[in-house]
């Protein structure tokens, strides 16, 4: 997602920058590098990674904003609402020939 400029603090590249400096350019949440190479799980993609600063209240505007530095990966799953990560678990339980529980398929559908 791309960055709102009016939503950060006008030091904010500054800010992200010291802040990625002092994680030594590493995710605090999976240890990925900046730039280091990754692979996707079925080894067909490869990407580099990339090192971000995460809002983990998702409030830009709040002077005492609680920050994380993560690799995008990371930042985009952190970033996903509640329904995604729950449609995911669902699909993914399906995947491995879990059926979903006729509750769970009534909720899905309101």
């Amino acid at each position: 997602m791309p960055l709102d400029a009016k939503l950060y603090p006008a030091h904010w590249s500054e800010l992200a920058f010291a802040l990625k400096v002092a994680a030594g350019w590493r995710c605090q949440w999976c240890g990925a590098k900046h730039g280091d190479l990754r692979k996707s799980r079925d080894g067909k993609r490869e990407w580099r990674v990339v090192i971000t600063v995460a809002h983990l209240d998702h409030n830009p505007t709040d002077p005492d904003a609680h920050l994380a530095v993560l690799c995008a990966s990371c930042h985009l799953r952190y970033d996903r609402s509640p329904e995604q990560r729950g449609r995911r678990k669902r699909n993914m339980a399906m995947a491995r020939g879990q059926l979903p529980l006729i509750e769970e398929l009534c909720e899905e559908r309101r």
